[in-house]
């Protein structure tokens, strides 16, 4: 029932401030500018404690803490990052605590072993960059997080979008050991970091290493703040052995009809509307295509209303879903992403590792990874005509289709979490001026293995 309330107060919000012409997310940048005014202001004056490291060798096992807003079970591309990133962690024998928000239980996948969660505080939907963003709320929340430091030594501490209010923020105060920031998203304008522009400097001086998951990501941050040369490029990865799963078709999908996918939540930037209208021009040319919509968010009735008659029969609606991925990406012979904004998408990736090919928008962070019709179907631009235009010449040109697929798979395999996490891992290194393994310790080594034998 309060569910429903919330979606119904959402959706009528939403319709408000197009009726009142005024922009929705300029709406939402004012109560994001007051509530972070209220946290920095709160923070300001305290210090922060001196950080120091122990002397280690590259290749030592590490303590390190992970800090995130977002964590099962709440789905998307900082959770995936996080989760995967861990799991090769802890596989490599490191210890790993994870600090973030309270959102529900983290299910099946986020349940590691080994991985140790501690949550605090409430995690809340908000408003952010033309999508759903999450923030943690609590009064008490600098107190959890100030005895949760006092009582933990970490090597290293790796804050995912280190200046996103209100835990990743936070957090930056109590730690005494060095800092590693990632930074997942590309936005154009920051009202918030305009404001606290200073403030915001003043907290990545204090960061030893900065990662991006693509220039995108380091380029709208470099807008603000001057990364001083700390900055590297490494982006996301996809877990290829779990993807690769070709023969598991579902079996509503095996009828033989063409499907295409849409998968990511039902945000204006992520481009619904579009798909849906270059998937009626589709079904014009042919009349047996099949949409298949993996999405959630708050606006997502609103969507769907909007959704003409004569094709609703033909669109499968999933919902929310995560272990069953897999196998609706298997299933499926083209998939469409039409958004506006991205990093370094996590979908695009997923889509390669099971050799789907992809007709996607021609932004930046696309370019940087892949090439028009070697890995991917770029757009001539943002219209529904282009990106009909895109899945109708995939579905009709076998050989196109074969191509793009292969060289996505192989451009998925070179960017396996296994090997990304690897990339972090020499970055906790770096931070801690780990000392090569000296020569003298690998003969002494020899020496006994060789009076043993």
């Amino acid at each position: 029932m309060q569910q429903g309330v919330k979606l119904k107060l959402n959706v009528l919000f939403f319709k408000l401030s197009k009726i009142l012409k005024i922009s929705y997310w300029r709406i939402r940048d004012v109560f994001k500018v007051i509530w972070i005014t209220l946290l920095l202001a709160f923070i300001r004056g305290w210090k922060t404690p001196a950080r120091t490291h122990r002397k280690i060798r590259r290749g030592e096992k590490l303590r390190i803490c992970v800090v995130s807003e977002y964590y099962f079970p709440v789905l998307g591309g900082i959770t995936e990052h996080v989760y995967n990133t861990i799991k090769n962690f802890i596989q490599q024998g490191h210890e790993v605590t994870l600090l973030t928000s309270n959102a529900g239980d983290p299910g099946a996948r986020g349940k590691i072993e080994g991985l140790r969660i501690v949550r605090v505080g409430k995690s809340r939907e908000i408003y952010s960059n033309g999508s759903i963003a999450r923030m943690t709320f609590s009064w008490t929340l600098h107190k959890e997080v100030e005895k949760f430091f006092a009582q933990n030594e970490f090597d290293v501490v790796h804050i995912h979008s280190p200046l996103t209010p209100s835990l990743p923020l936070l957090v930056q105060k109590y730690i005494r050991c060095p800092v590693v920031g990632t930074y997942h998203t590309d936005f154009d304008k920051s009202a918030a970091l305009k404001f606290w522009q200073k403030l915001a400097q003043h907290q990545i001086d204090k960061i030893d290493a900065i990662i991006a998951v693509s220039p995108v990501a380091l380029k709208a941050m470099q807008r603000y703040v001057n990364t001083d040369g700390k900055e590297r490029i490494i982006p996301n990865g996809v877990d290829t052995k779990w993807f690769y799963k070709r023969s598991q078709k579902l079996p509503q999908l095996d009828d033989g009809r063409p499907n295409i996918l849409y998968t990511g939540r039902f945000d204006p930037r992520n481009g619904f509307t579009t798909v849906v209208k270059a998937f009626a021009i589709v079904k014009n040319v042919i009349k047996n295509a099949r949409l298949v919509v993996i999405g959630y968010g708050p606006l997502q009735k609103s969507y769907m209303s909007s959704i003409p008659p004569d094709i609703q029969k033909d669109i499968l609606f999933v919902g929310k879903t995560d272990l069953e991925r897999p196998q609706y990406l298997s299933s499926c012979d083209v998939m469409c992403i039409p958004t506006k904004k991205a990093t370094c998408s996590l979908i695009l990736l997923e889509a390669f590792a099971t050799k789907i090919p992809v007709v996607a928008s021609p932004i930046p962070a696309f370019k940087h990874i892949v090439k028009h019709k070697e890995e991917i179907y770029f757009t001539k631009d943002f219209s529904p005509f282009s990106y009909a235009e895109g899945i109708l010449e995939i579905l009709t040109n076998k050989d196109l289709r074969e191509k793009i697929s292969e060289s996505a798979l192989q451009k998925a395999l070179s960017m396996d979490w296994k090997i990304i996490a690897e990339k972090i891992l020499e970055t906790y290194y770096d931070v801690l001026h780990a000392e090569e393994e000296k020569e003298f310790d690998r003969k002494e080594v020899t020496f006994y293995r060789h009076v043993q034998l």
